[in-house]
């Protein structure tokens, strides 16, 4: 007899203990230490299949809204998905799957984040998406940007003190994060329980440290970091927030700090201060992290909707989305209209220059309020 449902109370502590059996090794952080919101009794958001009341596979799932300027997205991230090395190949995670979209729908989420890219996620819907800038910074040239700062003409940035996050930033801290236009909504109690929990750096076995950059008393700029830790991946920026200058001056500061010969950077947004500050790294495009798939397009559209209308009202008010066949969505835009599947629909919100089967002219006006930016998701809301 298969029951799958809502976890609660001491059932997390078995799901934590499935996970570890499958993701961790000895001595490695747990997986209810890493992911918090996943095992919280207290959401009780994440689903399991039982046999014969035993749990026997598992999917985490945690809420968050995703700002984007003013709009605000209700979306889902899944993640430690597991079933027992006893009961695999069933289908299983497909049950479950299915089961957490129906969850979502029910909800009002517009999107569900995934962190993996295989074979049971595609039969879902879930695709690749997005573009993140992808940034190398070197040695020589984060002395250069070490240099020039020191150096520089603005008074404010020569006298910047770079150091440690200490337990009075908190507030700050909080701060900064709520200025970032593209962002995953974070109260300080959130930010403060995942920097503690350090979740993409527990699972690549680094070590995590924040630095912050303060200017006549004030913290103007924060960077987490993954460092080398017992994992092979390469140090990189896990979440920044701030003035950009001092962002850039924070990344040569921590290079310099724990002698790293280089960093990587995502940055959701393109042309930006921060890459103008980093010109002399290495970059490169690629796809945001892990699959997405669209609950509800229409509801997306709604949601989104404070931001596109910012880009061009008159234009988005012309706009509608009407599901038809199956797996079919109709793009109206005033007398224009096209047909897209599911998988075109991820490219018309997330994708630069998509090519789709929609007339010339419908495109050009879709471009003026596509693409829809998207923070990179293996920050510190990581699933």
């Amino acid at each position: 007899m298969l029951d799958i449902r809502l976890l609660k109370g001491e059932e997390f502590e078995t799901a934590i203990r499935l996970a570890d059996n499958v993701f961790r090794s000895a001595g490695e952080t747990s997986m209810g230490d890493a992911f918090p919101h996943v095992f919280s009794d207290s959401l009780r958001q994440s689903y399991g299949l039982f046999v014969k009341e035993m749990l026997v596979s598992f999917i985490g799932m945690v809420p968050s809204v995703i700002r984007i300027g003013k709009a605000r997205l209700n979306i889902y991230s899944i993640g430690a998905v597991c079933t027992h090395p006893e009961h695999r190949g069933k289908g299983y995670a497909g049950l479950i799957l299915k089961e957490v979209i129906r969850h979502a729908q029910q909800a009002g989420a517009c999107i569900l984040l995934v962190s993996g890219a295989g074979e049971l996620y595609a039969r879902e819907g879930c695709c690749r998406f997005g573009a993140i800038s992808h940034y190398r910074l070197n040695a020589q040239a984060a002395a250069g940007i070490h240099s020039s700062m020191i150096e520089s003409s603005d008074a404010s940035l020569a006298r910047t003190v770079l150091r440690e996050m200490n337990a009075t930033d908190w507030f700050s801290l909080s701060e900064l994060v709520g200025q970032r236009r593209i962002r995953f909504e974070q109260s300080l109690w959130d930010l403060s329980l995942l920097a503690h929990a350090q979740p993409l750096a527990a699972v690549t076995n680094m070590k995590q440290q924040i630095y912050v950059a303060e200017q006549e008393g004030s913290i103007v700029a924060f960077a987490a970091v993954g460092l080398p830790g017992s994992g092979k991946r390469q140090p990189y920026v896990i979440e920044y927030g701030g003035d950009e200058a001092s962002i850039a001056m924070l990344l040569a500061h921590a290079m310099k700090e724990n002698e790293l010969e280089q960093l990587d950077i995502y940055d959701a947004e393109q042309d930006n201060e921060l890459a103008k500050m980093i010109h002399e790294a290495e970059h490169s495009v690629e796809r945001n992290g892990g699959t997405v798939r669209i609950i509800d397009p229409k509801l997306l559209l709604t949601q989104a909707a404070p931001y596109l209308r910012s880009k061009h009202e008159n234009w988005f008010n012309s706009l509608d989305l009407v599901p038809v066949d199956e797996g079919q969505i109709m793009v109206r835009y005033g007398d224009l209209q096209g047909k897209l599947s599911e998988a075109e629909v991820v490219q018309l919100f997330f994708d630069v220059n998509p090519l789709l089967p929609l007339t010339q002219e419908l495109m050009e006006r879709l471009y003026t309020l596509f693409p829809l930016p998207f923070p990179y998701t293996r920050g510190l809301n990581y699933v």
